[in-house]
């Protein structure tokens, strides 16, 4: 198993190139030559300030009609 925490995942996701592609041709984490990555998923965890104080929800939209607009498959 693996956890990564940190302020921004720019930083995973460097750390995961350098194992799997190594940070120059031939250099990889020796771990994945006895392993094999089969899952991965990235979470967001707002801060407390933020959850404390959220901003307001985005306006509502328009309710589509569900039409693309390019005619009928009924023919003329």
């Amino acid at each position: 198993y693996f956890i990564g925490y940190a302020r921004t995942p720019a930083v995973t996701e460097q750390m995961l190139r350098n194992m799997f592609l190594g940070d120059r041709p031939g250099v990889h984490d020796r771990i994945l030559d006895f392993s094999t990555a089969v899952t991965g998923c990235l979470f967001h965890v707002p801060t407390a300030d933020f959850l404390d104080d959220p901003p307001p929800p985005p306006a509502a939209t328009a309710v589509a009609e569900g039409s693309l607009g390019i005619g009928s498959l009924k023919g003329a």
